[in-house]
């Protein structure tokens, strides 16, 4: 389980920091703890931060991982998520994880 908690945004984004958000990646991370999984847990990351993450993420072994949970705690609008440094298309980071990408996770869910 991978949670990128982005809670301060540079000034030129135009986003307002996200008060509460740190509660939010503790209740995360602490759930999916209990349910077993392996929880890393990402603050404040750029755009190129967060694809990193996401390709790094596609090229472990998953053979023994039953599924694979992504949660992205930030600033968000239509089929878009924002890093520190600006928006990035949802489809994008999401795509590290398709069956020609990441063959590991074919048939798991992917949350």
């Amino acid at each position: 389980c991978i949670i990128i908690n982005n809670k301060n945004f540079q000034p030129t984004t135009g986003m307002s920091t996200r008060d509460g958000t740190d509660v939010d990646a503790i209740n995360v991370e602490n759930t999916f703890g209990k349910l077993g999984y392996k929880v890393k847990v990402h603050h404040d990351q750029t755009v190129a931060q967060m694809k990193k993450l996401m390709l790094d993420a596609s090229k472990e072994d998953h053979k023994n991982n039953a599924s694979f949970v992504c949660v992205l705690l930030s600033h968000g609008d239509e089929g878009v998520i924002y890093g520190t440094d600006g928006p990035e298309r949802f489809d994008t980071l999401a795509k590290y994880f398709r069956g020609d990408c990441c063959a590991g996770l074919v048939g798991k869910p992917k949350l």
